[in-house]
Formats: C-alpha cells, sequence, structure tokens
C-alpha cells in the first residue's frame, strides 16, 4: 500500500469579492446618444456636478418603476423612502447634494462597489447592471421631480 504524502495546512487570507467594473456595450452607448438628444430639462439641473453621463432608461416608466422596487427593498432601509435621506443616518440622494460625487457614473460606481471607510456597501455582486441603471433612473426621476416642485434648487 502506497503512503499517502504528507500536506502541510496552509492558512489562506480573506479577501472580499470584488464588483465587476462597468464596461458598457455598444448598446449602452447607443441608448446614452438617444437619451442625451431626449432628456427631460429638469433633469440637467446643475449639469457640471451631476450630469447623466451614462445611458439612464430615465424615458422609460417601466425601467423607472423597476429601480423603484429595488431601490425600496435595498436602498431605503438607509437612504429613506423615495432617497429622501433619513432611515439610518445615509444622505438624501434626491437632494442634488452629493459628497463623493454625483455624476451617474459616480453613483453607479458607489452601487457597485461601495464607498470606502462609510456604511455604503458593495451591491456590484448582486445587481445586474441594468438594475444598478434602473436606480440610478429612480433617483434622477425624483430629483427632476422635487426640482419642478420647488423643494430644491
Amino acid at each position: 500500500m502506497a503512503e499517502t504524502p504528507a500536506v502541510e495546512p496552509t492558512t489562506m487570507a480573506f479577501s472580499p469579492p470584488r464588483s465587476r467594473p462597468l464596461r458598457p456595450g455598444p448598446f449602452a452607448f447607443a441608448l446614452a446618444l438617444c437619451l442625451a438628444a431626449a432628456a427631460p430639462a429638469a433633469l440637467s439641473q446643475d449639469a457640471s456636478r451631476h450630469a447623466n453621463d451614462i445611458a439612464l432608461p430615465i424615458d422609460d416608466p417601466a425601467a423607472v418603476a423597476a429601480g423603484g422596487e429595488r431601490f425600496s427593498a435595498l436602498c431605503s432601509v438607509c437612504h429613506g423612502a423615495k432617497g429622501r435621506g433619513g432611515g439610518k443616518g445615509a444622505p438624501c440622494l434626491t437632494c442634488s447634494r452629493f459628497r463623493h460625487g454625483g455624476k451617474a457614473s459616480e453613483l453607479y460606481a458607489h452601487i457597485s462597489g461601495g464607498i470606502k471607510d462609510t456604511l455604503m456597501g458593495a451591491f456590484g455582486t448582486m445587481l445586474e447592471e441594468e438594475e444598478i441603471l434602473n436606480i440610478i433612473a429612480f433617483i434622477r426621476v425624483h430629483t427632476a421631480e422635487r426640482y419642478a416642485a420647488g423643494e430644491i434648487d
């Protein structure tokens, strides 16, 4: 009978799962061109800080509603209903003030990869690209509604 060679125990360092990098495909670029031409004026408020620099389905009520459902399930506990803050102390997302950048691509990165040294966790491993874009569209549409109602300026 052959002897089994001795195997030395090894220790493995824990490494958190990596989130998927943002890699929009050709469809996303085509959609971005279409949306850039048709985006509502209210959504272009303060474009330098809060630009929709990636394609968002803001003109698709079904996508915005789907984003709202995912937001309610995953985000509202901390960010409050419709992103108005409250919850567990996380900031308002529909007040047009962002500490870590308010461009759509930055919001995508925050949702996907989290924000270091904050309670904002990474959701990139549990949400598809379309779901994240829908959530951002939901935030943008509700921000535009607040602008239109004169709640924010």
